[in-house]
């Protein structure tokens, strides 16, 4: 027995490194994804794959990527305009960080103002967590995007500085229609 997998380890060496190296989802081409909530339309740019997921309310909607690992992103857009049953409308990015509420292991590395919103991206300071948050304001619409990974139980998220990016990415790709 011992022979027969020491005669595999190159082959199973090469399906590890092959099945490791394709859930790297931040490699993935885009996609534009279009939506409604309680009746603002939007478009979002998603990684090839991505899945809906059961929506519990119309008011907010979740996408996961299946079998992406324990890295795999979550991105989930939600209508706080005057129509919501949650809405609020920030004045600016301090405003909104009362909403995204960092705890003291997580800590804000970017805080912007865009021309139609606001930007904010936190981390864990482990490198263990990162999601990136963009609002989006046109009169009295209001959608929010919150796009995360998490290495959770298996440490550090690899290849942390391209997640966060590509985090970034998404929710700055969705637009108000």
């Amino acid at each position: 027995m011992q022979r027969s997998i020491r005669a595999l380890g190159p082959t199973l060496c090469v399906l590890v490194i092959s099945v490791a190296c394709s859930k790297d989802w931040t490699a993935k081409p885009s996609q534009p994804v279009s939506g409604k909530l309680i009746g603002t339309s939007f478009t979002i740019e998603l990684p090839e794959g991505m899945e809906k997921q059961p929506a519990d309310a119309d008011w907010s909607v979740e996408w996961k990527l299946p079998g992406g690992g324990a890295h795999a992103p979550s991105v989930t857009v939600a209508d706080h305009g005057s129509e919501s049953p949650h809405p609020r409308r920030p004045t600016s990015a301090d405003d909104e960080l009362t909403h995204v509420s960092p705890s003291a292991s997580e800590e804000v590395v970017r805080k912007e103002a865009t021309a139609d919103g606001f930007a904010i991206t936190e981390q864990q300071k482990s490198k263990t967590y990162v999601t990136a948050h963009v609002v989006r304001i046109a009169g009295e619409k209001v959608l929010t995007c919150d796009a995360a990974t998490s290495g959770g139980v298996v440490g550090a998220v690899a290849n942390f500085d391209a997640v966060k990016a590509s985090l970034e990415k998404i929710c700055g790709s969705l637009k108000i229609q």
